[in-house]
Parts: C-alpha cells; structure tokens; sequence
C-alpha cells in the first residue's frame, strides 16, 4: 500500500495564524531578510523565530 505523505501538513510561527503546506517546506522563506537579522550572513540575514 502507497500513502502520500508529503501533503495536508500545516505549520504557523509561534503566535501566529496556521498555513497548510506541502512538504518539504522551510519556514524561513516566509520572512522577511533583513542585513540586522541577528545571524547575520550565518542565517542568510533571516530573522529566525520559532515555528510549530
């Protein structure tokens, strides 16, 4: 038996609303890149945050 498993997943920022996605998914594309981003370079200038 096959069973798809990459769909009807969902995620939302901590506080936030939920989003349904498709996996795989990075969380980071949502936000906003900024050159003050605390990881600087390392974080690809993503702010970061917690997810769930």
């Amino acid at each position: 038996m096959k069973q798809a498993f990459n769909d009807h997943w969902r995620f939302q920022k901590k506080g936030g609303r939920w989003e349904m996605i498709t996996l795989p998914h990075d969380a980071m594309l949502h936000e906003k890149r900024s050159a003050e981003a605390g990881g600087k370079s390392a974080s690809g200038f993503f702010p970061g945050g917690q997810y769930i």
